[in-house]
């Protein structure tokens, strides 16, 4: 099933699903067309031993999916200052879209996904994502290559991003923010900072966080 049949059927799609987990595995690996530029989208995840991967039957296929894996983390790299982590001294990036598990909470990646934005061969943006029920959703990080900045393509990406997790049923989508461009997400994108209300509200969960970073979180009802 392609995404546009999954956003005119999202409801049937959802309801057939043994879980939210099972309609993403329907995005997974597969390139939807924007029908602008070009450009497409395509979700992501690394590591992932579901019989529902379509990259798991062949070799080629898997080298490839894993292949623009590497291509988003450089993407990260380029945009980002390393993070390595004291505990493990290994690069949160790798670590990040690669879904690495850990018994500490703040170095639990599993459940991340990676949505890029392509042209042809060239990725141009890339975001992680976390989807924590129909509840929340979490956007870690989000870059673009230094080549296509300042054309509108993270907006594009984001554009994609929240639609897809609105036809998922997710309520919200959060994210951590610098403070130099808070007010940017704010006026931009939509985005309101956390406040009291929101902070109780997503107590059980547990998001990626860095140090100076503001919480901002935007209704996708």
């Amino acid at each position: 099933m392609c995404w546009k049949q999954l956003v005119k059927s999202k409801s049937i799609v959802v309801l057939s699903c043994a879980s939210l987990a099972g309609a993403i595995a329907i995005l997974l690996g597969k390139p939807n067309s924007i029908g602008a530029q070009g450009l497409r989208w395509t979700l992501l995840r690394g590591r992932n031993n579901d019989s529902n991967d379509p990259n798991q039957s062949d070799t080629a296929d898997m080298a490839a999916y894993h292949c623009k894996l590497c291509v988003a983390c450089d993407v990260l790299h380029e945009c980002f200052v390393p993070i390595i982590d004291s505990h493990t001294n290994g690069d949160l990036f790798v670590d990040l879209l690669s879904n690495e598990r850990s018994g500490l909470k703040w170095l639990d990646f599993w459940g991340f996904y990676t949505m890029i934005l392509e042209r042809g061969d060239e990725i141009i943006s890339v975001a992680t994502i976390r989807i924590h029920g129909e509840s929340v959703a979490e956007m870690s990080l989000v870059g673009t290559c230094v080549k296509f900045r300042r054309q509108g393509m993270c907006r594009i990406l984001l554009d994609e991003l929240e639609k897809m997790l609105s036809a998922l049923g997710v309520e919200v989508l959060t994210l951590p923010s610098i403070l130099q461009l808070t007010e940017m997400w704010k006026t931009c994108f939509g985005f309101k900072e956390v406040g009291h209300l929101e902070r109780a509200k997503f107590l059980g969960f547990t998001f990626l966080n860095f140090q100076q970073t503001t919480m901002c979180w935007k209704s996708l009802k």
